[in-house]
């Protein structure tokens, strides 16, 4: 059984590891196929199984990674991709709640790694796509981001899991290098 709120994720795990062949392939282009007009919706492999929401509503999670694992496909520049992005940018200008998927305070956070659904995550994706930065939103985002720098330079996280207290991004006191090298990562591509 696959969800689309796992599956992408281990298609863009296999890809950075280097691996694309057919099987990828595929995967990609049903990724592409079982997209809709408002990008990705909750759906599984089970034809009986719906998740929480609205059925027409499209997953704001399933899509960011979607569009996460596509961004590294021959299917990068396709209209299911934009009407992927597009879904973010409404979102964002909405600020509707979708499922348990708001843009409110918590997702304004700086969080690391890019795990969960939040404005890192979505920039770092969306600034893979040329198609995203011809919205105005979209650099809105970006600049909310770079107010966070802090007068070093580097940025501290706002939320983490204790599961990582361990790292640099499992602390608020201090600019974590890994969270600040992401941002820096995101700067670049955007130049």
């Amino acid at each position: 059984m696959w969800l689309l709120c796992d599956t992408p994720i281990l298609i863009y795990a296999l890809q950075k590891f280097g691996i694309v062949n057919e099987y990828i392939r595929e995967a990609s282009r049903m990724l592409v196929w079982v997209s809709e007009n408002n990008g990705w919706r909750c759906k599984g492999s089970n034809p009986k199984f719906r998740g929480p929401g609205k059925k027409e509503d499209f997953c704001p999670y399933a899509n960011l990674i979607t569009l996460k694992a596509l961004s590294l496909s021959q299917y990068k520049d396709t209209e299911a991709v934009h009407n992927g992005i597009d879904s973010h940018i409404l979102h964002w200008e909405n600020r509707n709640r979708i499922y348990m998927f708001g843009i409110g305070a918590t997702f304004m956070k700086l969080k690391y790694p890019n795990v969960w659904y939040d404005i890192l995550h979505l920039v770092d994706v969306l600034s893979m796509y040329p198609y995203a930065r011809e919205y105005d939103e979209f650099w809105g985002m970006w600049e909310l981001i770079k107010e966070k720098q802090q007068p070093g330079g580097g940025f501290v996280p706002e939320s983490v899991w204790k599961a990582w207290s361990g790292w640099s991004f499992g602390q608020k006191k201090e600019p974590s290098p890994w969270m600040t090298l992401k941002i820096l990562e995101i700067a670049e591509r955007l130049k």
